[in-house]
């Protein structure tokens, strides 16, 4: 009896274990997360499915490795086809488009690439959080890869045009002492037979101030070359605010003769004003003037005639009138603002007479 009772009891906790979420977690390798025990075969579905989103990243590269790899088999192959141009051009060919790749340009487009693959990455639902920040972590680390490969590009053309100014430097010094020479010979030739064929002095002497001129012109563009190159360096050197350049401020003549002048505070009275206005003729700024007055005047009549309906009752037919029309016959009997206000009584008294249009 026993012996059942601990075996039922036995199956008892065996039910709850199975029934009961485990407690012992995983580490699992893919995602550095930790999962329950009895949810790992669910998990590693997930993590498959992600694993495939990620290895998609790595296929631009591994095309470039294969291309490479098959240009330098093609490379090979025709090395061993002698006295054929064609051959000759592609191994040309191959050695641009891998000089290319050396150069960084490839390398830019490839981060490209992998830039667009992890933004379309990014819409993709993930599983967890780690892995959206890893992606996230990957793309600035690709972007500040793409500015240092750039950067880098650009030292470089710098570096490459300094180096063609220095060997058409040095060329231009080469074929100037070839012509020295050549021009010492011609001297003695002269001096012990004259030739018909032999070049005259004048267009020797022409010659070598030409080759002046152009070793000149070479050592301006060297020195221009070489202070672009430093300010370049030095602005890559500096912070952002030690870089701006400093704003000059332009003052006109009149305000540079008026603050020159003007040592007392312009605060003048009304009076002066209007004197001033009157004396420099200023027409329009009279004309300006009383069409303030005239629209201060029409405001102040359409107040008061507002007042006034409004104090009168609905049904009136006062209500109807046109301050627009009274308006005008004020201004055609040219009432002052003192009496608008007896011309309007007698409107709203007598409103038939600008309604039958007998005024």
């Amino acid at each position: 009896m026993n012996y059942f009772k601990s075996f039922k009891q036995r199956c008892k906790t065996n039910q709850q274990a199975n029934e009961e979420p485990s407690q012992l977690l995983i580490l699992c390798m893919n995602c550095q997360e930790y999962i329950r025990y009895d949810q790992t075969n669910k998990h590693t579905l997930v993590c498959t499915q992600v694993t495939k989103n990620i290895d998609h990243i790595d296929k631009t590269f591994s095309l470039l490795e294969e291309n490479h790899f098959k240009l330098q088999k093609i490379r090979m192959s025709l090395m061993e086809k002698q006295n054929n141009i064609l051959a000759l051009r592609l191994i040309r060919i191959i050695e641009l488009v891998i000089q290319i790749s050396t150069i960084g340009n490839v390398e830019i487009s490839c981060c490209q690439s992998y830039l667009a693959e992890i933004n379309q990455i990014k819409y993709i639902p993930k599983s967890s959080l780690n892995l959206s920040l890893y992606i996230e972590r990957i793309q600035v680390l690709i972007e500040q890869k793409i500015q240092i490969l750039r950067g880098n590009l650009d030292i470089k053309q710098e570096q490459d045009n300094q180096l063609s100014s220095q060997s058409k430097f040095k060329n231009v010094i080469a074929q100037d002492s070839q012509s020295n020479q050549y021009s010492n010979k011609v001297y003695c030739l002269s001096a012990d037979q004259q030739d018909t064929n032999s070049v005259s002095k004048d267009q020797l002497l022409e010659q070598i101030n030409k080759k002046i001129q152009e070793c000149n012109t070479l050592k301006r563009e060297q020195q221009h070359y070489n202070n672009l190159i430093n300010q370049n360096l030095q602005k890559s050197k500096s912070p952002k605010w030690m870089n701006i350049e400093p704003t000059q401020v332009f003052i006109p003549r009149q305000l540079h003769k008026k603050m020159q002048t003007q040592q007392v505070p312009l605060k003048m009275n009304a009076k002066s004003e209007i004197l001033t206005n009157i004396s420099t003729n200023d027409y329009g700024f009279l004309e300006e003037q009383s069409r303030k007055c005239d629209s201060q005047s029409q405001r102040l009549f359409y107040s008061k005639l507002l007042k006034l309906k409004l104090q009168s009752s609905k049904l009136s037919q006062a209500q109807q009138l046109s301050a627009v029309i009274l308006w005008d016959e004020a201004q055609k009997l040219k009432l002052g603002q003192q009496d608008f206000d007896a011309f309007l009584k007698a409107a709203i008294q007598n409103p038939n007479k600008y309604l039958n249009n007998q005024f």
